[in-house]
């Protein structure tokens, strides 16, 4: 039997550099830039965003995703003219998306 790929739904999220996602029981969890979302995966709809993780005005994004109990870890790479390359990982809450952590 031939399959075929449809778009269930989309979603145009305000940030580039999307990062594999992670997901859990209807959940997707995603980096993109210094921002990081949680959606819905039936609806697409944005159960919440975080902003700010990394530089606001320097090139970032996420190489790991992980997810542990009610928290996300986002690690992955920070540039900014004043810094240079960091390596980062930001730690969130999975319910709301709160940044607890950016070490």
């Amino acid at each position: 039997e031939k399959q075929t790929l449809n778009v269930i739904w989309k979603n145009n999220l305000p940030s580039f550099n999307l990062t594999v996602g992670q997901s859990e029981q209807d959940i997707l969890y995603l980096g993109a830039g210094e921002n990081a979302y949680a959606l819905n995966l039936k609806t697409g709809k944005t159960l919440w965003q975080a902003h700010g993780l990394y530089f606001t005005y320097g090139f970032n994004y996420f190489d790991s995703i992980s997810l542990d109990n009610n928290k996300i870890y986002l690690t992955g790479k920070s540039f900014s003219k004043t810094t240079g390359d960091v390596i980062k990982t930001a730690t969130l809450n999975k319910t709301d998306g709160i940044i607890l952590t950016v070490k």
